[in-house]
């Protein structure tokens, strides 16, 4: 079962799926430090949306507190997600934190 081993992360496939499905069912929890960070770093919720709709989530996670950290990426933002488990599978996205991409040369 997908996520049953919470001692593994979730490979990017699996981490692509349980983010659209808790994304269309609104699972998610928007962290404290991500606010913080989204009102200095000029983002919006709309900005971190796109991103989960949009971008890729990268291969390697991070484990951090006993989570999984994945990075999700489009050219230009990073937003960082873990996800809360319940008996196998992934029931609500948490965002971690999110920043700009710099651009060469800036």
């Amino acid at each position: 079962m997908m996520g049953s081993d919470p001692a593994k992360p979730l490979s990017a496939k699996e981490a692509r799926k349980s983010l659209r499905r808790c994304t269309e069912k609104g699972s998610v929890i928007w962290t404290r430090h991500a606010r913080q960070r989204m009102d200095e770093r000029d983002l919006v919720e709309p900005d971190i949306v796109n991103v989960l709709r949009c971008g890729r989530v990268e291969a390697d996670p991070e484990r951090v507190n006993w989570h999984w950290r994945y990075q999700v990426k489009t050219d230009r933002m990073t937003v960082v997600v873990t996800f809360e488990p319940e008996e196998g599978e992934p029931t609500e996205l948490v965002i971690v934190t999110a920043w700009r991409e710099r651009r060469r040369g800036t």
